[in-house]
C-alpha cells in the first residue's frame, strides 16, 4: 500500500479542529489499521492533571516516568516527585500513546523513554531498570507483550 499525504491549511477552522479525508481504492485490513491508529491518536493526551499537597499540577505526559496504583489510588512519577492522578490505570492505558507507554503489570505503566535497560538474567522474569535507578518486575502475564515490544524495536 502506497500512502500519499496532502494537507491544506484552512483558517476558517478553529485552532483545535483537524479534518481528515481518506480516499482508498478498496477497504482493507491496512486501511482499517490506519483508521484505528488515527482514532487512537486523536484520543491521546499531551498533558494530565496531577495533585500534590492540595495543589494542582499540569503534567506534560512526556515528562512522566511511570504510573502506578497502590491502595486503590493511582499515582504518577515525574521530575522525581509523585502526584495523585484521578484516572485509573486502565483509563490511562486507553489514552496514552502506545508507542510511548507500556503496561508491565496490573499496577504499573511505564514511559519507554525512561528505561535504562531490560535485565533478562532471571529465569522466566524480566526486570526493567529505569534511568532514575528504580527497578520494576514485569508480571508473568505481560512478558509476551514485552518481548513482542522488544522485537518491534
Amino acid at each position: 500500500m502506497e500512502v500519499k499525504i496532502n494537507f491544506n491549511i484552512d483558517s476558517s477552522l478553529t485552532s483545535d479542529d483537524i479534518i481528515i479525508h481518506i480516499t482508498a481504492a478498496k477497504d482493507s485490513a491496512q486501511l482499517q489499521k490506519l483508521l484505528d491508529d488515527i482514532q487512537k491518536l486523536s484520543k491521546t493526551k499531551s498533558s494530565l492533571i496531577g495533585f500534590k499537597n492540595n495543589e494542582i499540577y499540569i503534567l506534560p505526559v512526556q515528562d512522566i516516568t511511570l504510573f502506578y496504583s497502590h491502595d486503590k489510588k493511582c499515582y504518577c512519577q515525574a521530575h522525581n516527585d509523585v502526584y495523585t492522578i484521578k484516572k485509573k490505570l486502565y483509563e490511562l492505558e486507553e489514552i496514552l500513546d502506545k508507542n510511548q507507554f507500556i503496561r508491565i503489570s496490573n499496577s504499573h505503566i511505564i514511559n519507554i523513554s525512561f528505561i535504562k535497560n531490560f535485565d533478562l538474567n532471571y529465569t522466566g522474569n524480566i526486570l526493567i531498570k529505569l534511568l532514575n535507578g528504580d527497578t520494576l518486575n514485569v508480571s508473568k502475564r505481560r512478558i509476551s507483550s514485552i518481548l513482542k515490544f522488544l522485537k518491534e524495536r
